[in-house]
């Protein structure tokens, strides 16, 4: 039976919620290890056939973002590619999950829709069927610590054989937090605990992390590729632009650096001469206008569909796109094979101009730099309009059609593991 906290968030009047929400905050919030991290009530099953396991926060089409939606689709090819049963946990209290989203993640694939189980949770320790043969894939830092107990009932159920985890790091997740207890946690993620295997999100981030240290028995690349989605509208040659400057704009995620994209902006203002003749959007999340100075204004676009987003792409000069993060973000990247001038930051290992003609990446991001480049950008733009068609990809794999070409040999050693009796 559920107990009184699990009735309480299920059945409570949502003003009752908000009510407790606002008193923690007053008394403030624990750190975000004591939130997340939970156990599993763990049963064992007598069924000892293959199957993956994804555990993953939400598949909520409002969680439905880039991250959300890679991690899907590799694990549903993967799934695919090995014949394995599957089963995604969910690791958010959610009883009743939507799976709109993973459901037409199945059809794109061809895989169907009712081969894939989904195990909502709706206590704070989940009732979770282990088997000798499963194997646990982790989205993220808490999901890859929760699923240690499922992985020690996996290795349990097969006499002592612990199969690898599998951990889909799509970014340095300790860099999201300040020095900080949950830093700290973050990092026991990428340490480990027995066999684990990687997927990465980007050679450049693997650099890093094995820079740092970081170990996993098998690594995996997965390259950062051009959404299948937004193919139809690559432009192939010259397309009308019109003076506008097409800001990544996230002021809630201290890692896409808004407040320096803002004083940026000012600075450009304040610098360029024709920068009132500029039109300013902003793109990735809502927020208020902001007056930048000079007669010049960031506004945000709002919630953008993808055709919308594509003829934003299509019809823009320029663009700002910044992240403290060794993984090449995806922003960047679209807007440069879109024909984009682009002005973004280097980190580490990643060197952003080697991927693409268009972009200028800075390796400082004090406000004179940003509004210099932004200039030179207009600039170039003002001289020859076409000047962005012009730009050559250097990166070959991010136009191409095999998202995983790793995915052969991923699924022939799973194969191996479970003949060997895993």
């Amino acid at each position: 039976m559920p107990g009184l906290r699990e009735r309480f968030k299920q059945y409570a009047p949502p003003f009752i919620h908000r009510v407790v929400g606002a008193a923690r905050g007053l008394l403030g919030q624990p750190p975000q290890e004591q939130r997340v991290l939970h156990g599993y009530d763990v049963f064992p099953e007598a069924d000892d056939r293959p199957r993956l396991n994804l555990v993953i926060p939400s598949i909520e089409p409002r969680m439905a973002f880039g991250g959300v939606l890679t991690g899907l689709d590799f694990y549903l090819r993967l799934a695919a590619a090995t014949g394995a049963q599957a089963r995604v946990i969910i690791d958010d209290f959610n009883p009743a999950p939507d799976r709109s989203v993973l459901d037409a993640a199945c059809r794109r694939i061809g895989l169907e829709p009712a081969r894939v189980t989904v195990v909502p949770r709706a206590t704070d320790a989940p009732r979770i069927g282990v088997g000798a043969r499963d194997i646990f894939i982790g989205y993220n830092w808490w999901t890859m610590l929760n699923m240690q107990a499922l992985v020690a009932a996996q290795a349990q159920a097969a006499g002592g054989k612990r199969a690898p985890c599998i951990y889909i790091c799509q970014d340095f997740e300790p860099g999201f937090y300040p020095f900080s207890s949950t830093h700290l946690v973050a990092w026991r993620a990428l340490r480990g605990e027995g066999p684990w295997w990687a997927i990465y999100n980007s050679a450049e981030l693997a650099s890093y992390l094995a820079a740092l240290g970081v170990a996993p028995e098998e690594a995996f690349v997965i390259e950062p590729t051009l959404s299948p989605a937004l193919r139809p509208f690559l432009p192939q040659g010259p397309v009308p632009r019109t003076r506008r400057l097409l800001v990544y704009g996230r002021p809630g995620v201290p890692r896409n650096c808004f407040p320096a994209v803002v004083a940026g902006l000012r600075e450009w203002a304040a610098s360029y001469p024709g920068a009132a003749r500029w039109e300013v959007i902003s793109a990735g999340a809502p927020h208020r206008p902001l007056a930048l100075g000079h007669g010049v204004e960031l506004r945000a676009a709002g919630k953008l569909s993808l055709d919308d987003y594509a003829g934003m792409l299509r019809g823009t000069a320029i663009g700002l796109s910044l992240m403290a993060s060794p993984h090449p973000s995806y922003p960047p990247l679209e807007m440069a094979h879109f024909g984009v001038l682009t002005v973004t930051n280097d980190y580490a290992f990643k060197v952003m101009a080697r991927a693409h003609d268009n972009i200028v990446a800075l390796e400082d991001i004090r406000p004179e730099s940003i509004a210099a480049a932004l200039t030179a950008a207009c600039a170039r733009f003002e001289a020859d309009p076409a000047v962005g068609a012009n730009g050559r990809s250097h990166r070959p794999a991010y136009l191409s059609d095999d998202l995983y070409p790793f995915l052969p040999a991923l699924a022939a050693k799973l194969a191996l593991h479970w003949g060997a009796g895993g």
